[in-house]
């Protein structure tokens, strides 16, 4: 509890570490109980997939019927991993910096351990020399490597 009203606590703060999901039944919660105004939220998302969280509320008059609010730092929902819209072009390492560049449809991003793609809503969790590990915000791990050469017809007619 924060500030004191004769007595009354008049603002409330809540900071922790969580899956987004977890973050989304907690304020769905704290929502169906009490009338809080948000008035600042700090949000940091961390390589396991967590989000660290400090959210600092107004307490409010309780009145019937008050809309859901949506105080999360990204949309639950992700669209469904397609594997093939993602390519692996290059991976670099200078010293013990790891940097890879991806290929998302036809959008690239250079990114290295702890990069957040918030339009993919996934967390690059490893870069490594023959891959990248990527972990989506409900915590599941998607692998991305190299795609082996396919040879045409012409490419084997030639050799």
């Amino acid at each position: 509890m924060g500030d004191q009203d004769q007595g009354t606590a008049t603002t409330w703060q809540i900071e922790g570490r969580a899956l987004i999901k977890e973050w989304q039944v907690l304020l769905e919660k704290v929502q169906e109980k009490s009338a809080l105004k948000l008035v600042s939220a700090s949000w940091e998302s961390e390589q396991d997939s967590t989000w660290y969280g400090q959210l600092l509320f107004d307490i409010q008059e309780p009145k019937r019927n008050r809309a859901y609010e949506n105080w999360l730092p990204t949309n639950l929902k992700a669209g469904r991993f397609v594997e093939e819209d993602w390519t692996l072009v290059s991976t670099m390492r200078v010293g013990e910096s790891a940097s890879a560049l991806l290929k998302h449809k036809d959008n690239q991003h250079w990114v290295r351990q702890g990069s957040w793609l918030p339009t993919a809503g996934l967390t690059v969790d490893l870069v490594a020399f023959d891959r990248v590990t990527l972990i989506s915000k409900d915590g599941d791990q998607v692998a991305l490597q190299f795609r082996e050469r396919r040879e045409s017809n012409d490419d084997a007619n030639n050799e």
